[in-house]
Parts: structure tokens; sequence; C-alpha cells
């Protein structure tokens, strides 16, 4: 992942293409660090089983002079990474998480 100090704008999304479609956009620079601290520890497995039934998330950090980058939440503990500037093999597939990540991160924007 990029590092904290080098992203302009975070995009956070939930439920996007649904009638319970929300978004909001982080520019303060302490609350994006502290989102991304959250993801630091996060440990992955790779998976093909995801459940798209539940609330769905999506968070955009958008770098100063890089590429995009986006982490989809399908349920707390599986996900699929996206990066804009590169082809690399574990982009585009989906994870679970295997440790323990406070979801409520991502959630509790929108509360």
């Amino acid at each position: 992942m990029i590092e904290p100090k080098t992203i302009s704008h975070m995009s956070v999304g939930k439920n996007r293409f649904r009638p319970n479609e929300q978004k909001i956009q982080i520019t303060d620079p302490v609350e994006i660090e502290r989102i991304m601290n959250s993801f630091s520890e996060v440990k992955l497995r790779k998976t093909s089983r995801v459940n798209y039934d539940d609330d769905e998330y999506e968070v955009w950090f958008q770098g100063r002079k890089g590429p995009t980058f986006a982490v989809y939440f399908f349920s707390p503990d599986h996900v699929r990474i996206y990066n804009g500037s590169s082809n690399h093999k574990r982009y585009g597939k989906e994870y679970k998480i295997v440790n323990d990540f406070d979801f409520g991160v991502i959630e509790n924007l929108f509360k």
C-alpha cells in the first residue's frame, strides 16, 4: 500500500449501485493516516468464497503523485484489492482477512 502521507484524499462508498448508496470524501491527513494504519496489520488468505449479499464498502486512496489504490469489502472479513497502475497477480483477487481487524473503522464513517 502507498504511504499515508502521500495520499491527497480518500473516497469511501457504501453499497454502490444500490438504492441505499452512500459516499463520503476524506481529506483530513490525520483521518487518512488513522484509517490506513488500521489496514497495516491485516493478514490475508486468497479465497473464492465471497458473500455479495452483505453491505459492500469500497475505499479509494488517491495518491498526490501516483496511482489510485482501492480495497473493496464484501463483508467484514472478505476483500478485493485493486491497484489501477499494476497488473500484479495479487490484485483483482478476493481475500479473506484471517486475523483481527476492526471493521468498525469503515462502518463508523457512515454513522
